[in-house]
């Protein structure tokens, strides 16, 4: 079957997917060139880079294939790949957090470039271990927020949206991580 044939199936979700639960590979690729170009811009929208962007998404497509018996065609299967995405992003940021261990200070006057003595770098570098120390002790869901806002500089809207949270929520969390460093500061 050509491509433009797939692109331009007529069946509905439903029926793809209940294909799909039988092994149709033909099936699979209508839904696949369906979901894709939406689900990577999604994905690469969140992640900021493409090339994970496609890892994430084929990998998507990968588990739907690979579990295909253990899907209900009468669920949503976009509501299904979105979500997903969505938990297949925060995975790729955790995993990326985990492995981070320089703190982007809040202030860039302050970035260890501009201290002058060794004195000030030590002091730097202290300050830093105390704040990522006070992180790891905060409950998982600000611990990730803090994490995802500065670390990665991901801005508010985008934490809520990725997270499935108001921005109030995310703002409040931040709020509540900068008490925590401040109190483990002191």
């Amino acid at each position: 079957m050509k491509r433009k044939d797939i692109k331009n199936s007529t069946e509905s979700d439903k029926e793809l997917v209940s294909g799909i639960i039988k092994g149709d590979v033909c099936c699979f690729e209508k839904l696949y060139w369906r979901y894709y170009p939406r689900l990577l811009t999604f994905v690469k929208g969140m992640v900021k880079d493409a090339g994970k962007g496609q890892d994430i998404t084929q990998d998507i497509f990968m588990n739907l294939w690979n579990y295909r018996e253990s899907l209900d065609a009468n669920l949503s299967v976009k509501n299904f790949l979105f979500v997903s995405a969505r938990n297949r992003i925060i995975n790729h940021f955790k995993s990326r957090t985990r492995t981070s261990t320089v703190l982007v200070p809040e202030y860039p006057d302050i970035a260890p470039s501009r201290l002058s003595t060794p004195y000030d770098l030590t002091e730097f570098h202290l300050t830093r271990d105390h704040i990522m120390a006070a992180v790891t002790k905060m409950p998982q869901r600000r611990q990730a927020i803090f994490r995802l806002n500065k670390l990665e500089n991901m801005d508010k809207e985008e934490i809520a949206k990725m997270m499935g949270l108001s921005v109030r929520t995310v703002d409040k969390h931040l709020e509540l991580a900068k008490k925590d460093i401040k109190n483990a500061l002191n």
